[in-house]
């Protein structure tokens, strides 16, 4: 059964959000990381010269057990945060131990900010931590039960300027200040939200009305104030739309018709118009943007160690397509410089754009 569980929270990780992921955060920004991180769960972030990335494996030093009659036999265990000088360099400190699984890490102000559990009670939450690995503060409280009665980590959190932007359930937004105080709901949806991202005062929301994406799964994204004011419909499809990210003017999305088996990279204007499919396979698609750069790689079956996956790239408009590395089996979670973090079954690596090399240093 344990084994069960951990193959299972594999595969809704890669599955359910096909997870590629972009960090590249400096102290000057306003954000607390990327929204293609966010979108990806935040395995990593860059900050002041330090790298901060999630353990490949759980520690089993923490754990949740949701075992109840809505979800039986469910249990949430807990992972390191580790603390690097380079993107695959030596590990040098362990800051935390109670991160979950997709941690959305964000950094501000000499802080680690991310999703963890409780040491005492397990309970999930959300963290901030000195990057020194002191000072851990709980801010917030989150519920990760699905109304199909499962728990799922996939809650965004970002931060912008001075507040932190989270979900403290499946169906709403919230907002609260850096120390934890002044919480605000902003938004809130009968349906599941899928992902967020950000952009100047806005916040661009996808909706869907099935977490596990099954067939007859309606979207629907919206556009609301940062403040939680002005929602606007944008765009509504009959089809499961997922990895929906804002960037410089588009809304980048993906969705499986399950009439015809294939998987379709999109792109429209932020007001929802002028709609263009830019990639198409019968495979998964899992993508990032990273200096007006689409990264992606198609996906048959996250199990087959035998399969080739290609890294590859192509222009926010999908023309010149180009292969960067073929290699064994991978997901790419993050890209920092001129390094890749790729998932594996053999744990998270580093694959090195110059030497086109992968790399496993004990993550």
């Amino acid at each position: 059964m344990k084994k069960f569980k951990k193959i299972l929270s594999f595969l809704l990780t890669l599955i359910t959000f096909f997870s590629i992921t972009i960090t590249n955060v400096s102290a000057s920004t306003v954000y607390g990381n990327t929204n293609s991180n966010i979108k990806n769960g935040g395995i990593a972030v860059k900050y002041d010269n330090y790298y901060y990335n999630i353990s490949s494996y759980s520690n089993d030093i923490y754990s949740y057990d949701y075992y109840d009659d809505s979800a039986p036999g469910w249990i949430i265990h807990s992972y390191n945060i580790y603390k690097k000088k380079s993107e695959s360099g030596t590990i040098i400190k362990t800051i935390v131990k109670n991160a979950l699984q997709t941690p959305f890490l964000n950094s501000k102000n000499g802080y680690i900010y991310y999703l963890g559990m409780s040491t005492s009670t397990g309970e999930p939450g959300v963290y901030r931590i000195k990057t020194n690995g002191t000072n851990m503060k709980r801010l917030a409280s989150i519920n990760l039960i699905t109304y199909r009665g499962s728990p799922s980590e996939f809650l965004p959190m970002i931060i912008k300027d001075n507040y932190i932007y989270y979900c403290p359930d499946h169906f709403s937004i919230g907002r609260m200040s850096l120390n934890g105080t002044n919480k605000k709901i902003i938004y809130k949806s009968p349906t599941w939200i899928s992902s967020f991202s950000i952009s100047g005062s806005y916040i661009y929301v996808n909706n869907i009305t099935n977490a596990s994406h099954l067939p007859n799964t309606k979207s629907s994204i919206y556009r609301v104030n940062i403040s939680g004011s002005n929602k606007k419909h944008i765009y509504s499809s009959n089809n499961s739309i997922s990895d929906a990210l804002y960037y410089n003017g588009y809304i980048f999305y993906t969705y499986y018709n399950h009439n015809s088996n294939y998987t379709y990279l999109y792109r429209m204007q932020s007001n929802g118009k002028n709609k263009k499919c830019l990639l198409k396979t019968k495979n998964y698609i899992n993508y990032s943007i990273y200096n007006d750069k689409i990264y992606y790689t198609f996906n048959k079956d996250i199990y087959n160690e035998s399969e080739d996956t290609c890294l590859r790239t192509c222009n926010l408009n999908g023309s010149n397509k180009d292969v960067l590395f073929k290699g064994t089996h991978f997901y790419i979670q993050a890209i920092t410089g001129k390094v890749v973090y790729v998932n594996t079954l053999k744990g998270i690596g580093t694959y090195n754009i110059n030497t086109k090399k992968v790399y496993f240093p004990g993550m």
